[in-house]
């Protein structure tokens, strides 16, 4: 089940400087822009959240949460000029 307030950080990098940095909610797609004119080398990061506290992941697994977030991903990365 996906709660409506989890997000997920999507971050670009060109040649190890992060150009652009994310946080976009569940449910809520958005396009992320960036000039990566004159770069050489480009990574695209997503990541989501996790549960810190092996108490509160206790807590959760005895209350039947699942401590594991959903997957995220980029959708239709391009490339343009």
């Amino acid at each position: 089940m996906i709660d409506a307030n989890q997000q997920a950080v999507f971050e670009v990098y060109i040649d190890g400087v992060r150009k652009r940095r994310e946080q976009i909610s569940f449910c809520h797609p958005k396009k992320i822009i960036v000039d990566v004119a004159g770069g050489v080398r480009l990574r695209l990061l997503a990541s989501i959240g996790y549960v810190e506290s092996p108490l509160q992941a206790g807590a959760n697994i005895a209350g039947g949460v699942p401590n594991h977030l959903p997957h995220v991903g980029w959708g239709s990365a391009q490339i343009s000029k």
